[in-house]
């Protein structure tokens, strides 16, 4: 399995980023199912329709998302209290300022799942995971 972070899915979406390359071209290995399955999380989505409406417009943002959540490839992990407390110890365990809430829930589902591959323009998960691109 592979979790698909923020990063990935903001870059994928947004042409004018400058990553928009780098997401497209680890895609095909993505979709070839190279990694297994794709994993994301509703905190994720979240933090991802947060930072598209500054890009694109609303409309827009509200079909990826959807597209997402419907997508048969991928499966969305809701948040529920384990891992948000998870989260929570392992956010104080990091420690680093720019490491979010997200980025720990992130880290508590690849962890509860064993998934070592995060889909990623972040380095924050260097330190728990391999990251691709």
């Amino acid at each position: 399995m592979i979790f698909i972070d923020t990063t990935f899915w903001f870059a994928h979406i947004v042409e004018t980023d400058d990553m928009h390359q780098n997401a497209l071209d680890e895609e095909d290995d993505i979709k070839s199912g190279k990694y297994g399955r794709q994993v994301t999380s509703d905190y994720v989505l979240d933090e991802l329709a947060t930072l598209l409406r500054r890009e694109i417009e609303t409309k827009r943002v509200h079909e990826k998302i959807l597209g997402i959540l419907a997508a048969p490839d991928v499966d969305v992990v809701f948040m529920g209290p384990a891992f948000f407390s998870e989260g929570l110890k392992i956010l104080k365990e990091d420690g680093r300022r720019k490491f979010s809430m997200t980025d720990a829930t992130s880290v508590a589902v690849m962890l509860s799942r064993k998934i070592d591959t995060i889909a990623s323009l972040d380095g924050h998960f260097t330190r728990y995971v391999n990251v691709v691109p």
